[in-house]
């Protein structure tokens, strides 16, 4: 009876000992996938990383016209004709590439001459955004040439000394006019009202035609 107890006992033990292994090994793994995360995520350097709810103006330039807009009262506006109704969904589709922009590669300040911006085509940019945060920051945000070696396109910032490379072109999300940003008003009602009164019109002298006759 003892020998059976002490052969129970040792088997607790033991399970308890394998138990236990496993959660620290669980454990250890969950840990070491947490620190292999970090270290990946510390890695990727970020062209653009905004939270879209801190952006209250935007400027952006097209075809050699610089297009402005801004938030008052919650609502997105035209700076230029605030009474031009603005389609506020088309202005969040394009604010929404600044969120998270991931460059491929980048070009580190002491590794290339201030003065040798236009071997980069950031000298005179195809493209500029400039950005106003909630805070006041104001970020500008420029488009160069396409380095043809590897299909990456150049950019800076202004808060930023070093030059990214991303794959896509910035400008590509910002391509609307004035006119396709502001929202078509509703002619369907006013273009049946007529038709309606013509209608009506009809039914009218048909009842008065109607009446006519019966008195004869």
């Amino acid at each position: 009876m003892k020998k059976q107890q002490k052969q129970f006992i040792i088997i607790c033990v033991l399970l308890v000992v394998v138990i236990g292994g496993y959660f620290g090994a669980v454990a250890y793994n969950n840990a070491v996938a947490a620190k292999e995360a970090a270290e990946e995520e510390a890695s990727i350097v970020y062209y653009a990383q905004l939270d879209l709810d801190d952006i209250v103006a935007f400027s952006y330039t097209l075809d050699d016209e610089v297009l402005a807009f801004e938030l008052v009262d919650d609502e997105w506006v035209y700076t230029d004709d605030t009474s031009i109704d603005i389609d506020e969904d088309e202005i969040e589709d394009m604010i929404d590439v600044m969120e998270d922009i991931e460059a491929t590669d980048v070009v580190e300040a002491d590794e290339y001459d201030s003065d040798s911006l236009a071997d980069f085509g950031l000298e005179e940019p195809v493209f500029t955004l400039t950005v106003t945060l909630s805070d006041g920051t104001e970020i500008e945000f420029t488009e160069g040439d396409k380095n043809t070696v590897v299909g990456y396109y150049y950019y800076m910032r202004s808060d930023d000394d070093r030059i990214f490379l991303w794959g896509s072109t910035l400008d590509a999300s910002f391509t609307s006019t004035i006119d396709e940003l502001t929202v078509e008003e509703d002619t369907e009602d006013t273009e049946t009202e007529p038709e309606e009164t013509e209608e009506a019109d009809a039914t009218e002298a048909d009842a008065t035609e109607a009446v006519d006759t019966t008195e004869e």
